[in-house]
């Protein structure tokens, strides 16, 4: 049983204790100090008994949300996404988050909240990576020593194979 199933059982409990309190005569405000709960959420509770007996205070989750993109959409978002952001006129090699929300609005008429691109992404096996540095601040040596280690690897695998390399 997962964490949010007990909490909706410990809450439908609560409210069905409420109503048995109050059958036995309890007043609002006291089974509302012995429940420590808000005078108005026993009210509530005694109106839902009312009008639906005891199965109204049944506990059941939240109806979920639709999602703002469905699984067609999400699928088309992957594609634009491995066009890079420079076939959708962006001026950079690499997405931002600002730039993958401006494409969701673009592409789909919506927006997004941030948390909701991130669950995406991440139902997409898409990841998220922080830039080591800003957009502008290359480190070109970083840059040329790995281009240097990546020419030498594959300068020894060529002479083990009797192949010239020129650089």
């Amino acid at each position: 049983m997962t964490r949010r199933e007990t909490l909706l059982q410990r809450q439908e409990a609560r409210r069905k204790e409420a109503i048995t309190l109050l059958n036995d005569g309890f007043s609002r405000q006291e089974v509302a100090d012995k429940l420590d709960v808000d005078p108005s959420s026993v009210s509530r509770w005694k109106k839902t008994y009312e009008e639906e007996g005891m199965m109204g205070l049944d506990a059941s989750s939240p109806p979920k949300r639709e999602p703002v993109l469905d699984d067609d959409q999400l699928l088309e978002l992957a594609a634009y996404l491995r066009d890079g952001p420079r076939q959708h006129g962006f001026e950079n090699d690499f997405w931002t988050h600002k730039q993958v929300m401006a494409l969701i609005e673009e592409k789909f008429d919506t927006s997004i909240a941030l948390s909701t691109l991130y669950s995406y992404m991440k139902r997409m096996e898409w990841e998220y990576r922080k830039a080591k540095n800003p957009p502008g601040e290359r480190d070109l040596d970083a840059i040329e020593r790995d281009r240097q280690k990546k020419f030498e690897r594959v300068q020894q695998m060529a002479s083990s194979d009797k192949s010239i390399l020129e650089r």
